[in-house]
């Protein structure tokens, strides 16, 4: 099915084929899917997407107890491009998701070997737990959900390692928390002898006076005692049964909020939901049974969501939308381009009362929420500029913007991008690189749409233009009439 590269600038309406993985610290999957695009007056939009083939759901392999086994992976991708009747190189776009514990474990190369031939077509996301919780909310279609509720929708994706709580309102994420509560922190072979035993795993038995080890012998007595444990360190923690605390938080506790309704995605939602009667030799059946049992008794509606379920935060698919930038753009090193799947971020800045120190802290929030405040993927900063570009005005959103970035951990060789809607990049641009940064390389695009869950890609100018063209791929997440 070898097919020619796609050139989607010379096309009006083109077909590309996406492929989504997701490889967490229990399980992986895949997604292959056939996306239509097509061009809209000056920019390429999605007008279809038909999921072609899904993957089955494994347990993600291991090479011992701490890296992904890069050659059971890579034949279990080799064997889902076969089934589903696809040639490695016919991949034009798509994602890989790497979430949970796995983040710990995998390194880069072992992810690289695998997806070798993909290398530049496909956005990846390495999602730690503040990303995490988003894409889960925005994945599960909990955030949609709670578009409908009268009151706050919580919502808890439940994985092998951590989970995932969400408080949703009128569609936005307001708050999250991850919590090191699992499926698969404890994991025993078919005779209940111990074969895996996370950190937090060990750190509960301890709590509940049983030194469980590598080679223990545990029963499904043992299993339900910490499904139990882990239930109400969960439930305590997302402020249903509890204050909020607990010993199991991996941040800061949620803020005071009485929800309406209650759902949950991720491999434990299965049995939550009595959609998996399977077992898997782990915690996630009898955590399930003591999480149901706990929300029965508090009377909270339980709801399922839209693309409720373990595969919440596979993706199908990039969104393409080619765009080209105007001409009063800035580019202090134009060497430096191209520039290809530069993750943005749209912080929510007030421009009504516009300040350095407000621009700074609503930039940082953005940084944090997506798992960029250190300097190993890089960023683009996505705003729409609103009211007079006096040079007050300029010059505190700059200096905002440069307090924000300087946030960032080892972040100090890498161009700052920004990307705008509005026809002010080549002020806002010059501006930052003379009077904030020192120097530090800048790129300001104007005229071009995106947001958050968005990568840019930047060309170099076009000839004879000052104008780059600028492409955006941005995740599709199912909705329910996929």
């Amino acid at each position: 099915m070898n097919q020619p590269e796609v050139n989607i600038e010379s096309e009006e309406r083109v077909e590309l084929l996406s492929v989504g993985v997701d490889i967490g610290s229990a399980t992986s999957h895949m997604v292959f899917s056939k996306i239509t695009v097509e061009k809209v007056g000056t920019r390429y939009v999605t007008v279809g997407r038909d999921a072609l083939y899904e993957s089955p759901i494994i347990l993600t392999p291991y090479d011992g107890p701490d890296l992904i086994d890069p050659v059971a992976m890579s034949a279990y991708v080799d064997a889902q491009f076969a089934a589903a009747g696809m040639s490695r190189d016919d991949v034009d776009t798509g994602a890989l998701i790497l979430t949970g514990v796995a983040l710990d474990r995998a390194n880069s190369r072992t992810i690289g070997e695998v997806f070798a031939r993909e290398a530049g077509k496909m956005v990846a996301v390495s999602a730690g737990d503040n990303m995490e919780c988003v894409l889960a909310a925005k994945g599960s279609g909990a955030l949609e959900r709670s578009e409908t509720l009268d009151g706050d929708l919580l919502h808890i994706d439940i994985g092998g390692g951590t989970a995932k709580l969400v408080l949703c309102r009128r569609g936005s994420p307001v708050a999250h928390l991850a919590v090191d509560v699992g499926a698969r922190l404890i994991v025993t072979d078919g005779e209940g002898v111990i074969v895996r035993l996370e950190e937090a795993g060990a750190r509960v038995g301890r709590t509940l006076g049983r030194p469980f080890a590598i080679g223990t012998r545990i029963t499904d007595e043992d299993k339900a005692r910490v499904a139990g444990y882990l239930a109400d360190e969960l439930l305590g923690a997302a402020r249903v049964t509890g204050d909020g605390t607990g010993a199991l938080l991996r941040g800061e506790p949620l803020p005071p909020f009485t929800p309406s309704a209650i759902s949950f995605s991720g491999g434990v939602s299965e049995y939550i939901y009595r959609r998996q009667e399977q077992t898997f030799d782990d915690l996630g059946p009898f955590l399930a049974e003591a999480i149901r049992d706990r929300i029965d008794r508090t009377g909270l509606e339980l709801v399922e969501n839209v693309n409720a379920g373990i595969r919440a935060t596979v993706l199908g698919a990039s969104q393409y939308t080619v765009q080209l930038s105007g001409s009063t753009i800035y580019v202090s090193d134009p060497d430096g381009l191209p520039v290809r799947n530069i993750q943005v971020v749209a912080p929510p800045f007030d421009m009504a009362n516009l300040s350095a120190e407000g621009v700074a802290e609503v930039l940082r929030r953005s940084l944090t929420q997506f798992d960029l405040t250190d300097a190993k993927q890089p960023v683009a900063v996505s705003y729409l500029w609103d009211g007079l570009a006096t040079y007050d005005r300029i010059d505190a959103f700059c200096h905002g913007i440069a307090m924000g970035m300087a946030a960032r951990t080892q972040d100090s060789d890498s161009a700052v991008v920004l990307v705008s809607e509005d026809d002010i990049g080549r002020l806002i641009g010059s501006h930052l690189a003379t009077e904030r940064l020192d120097g530090r390389a800048v790129v300001s695009v104007d005229c071009v749409e995106t947001g958050d869950f968005a990568f840019v890609d930047i060309g170099r100018p076009v000839t004879g233009s000052a104008s780059v063209p600028v492409v955006i791929k941005s995740l599709i997440f199912p909705t329910g009439s996929n």
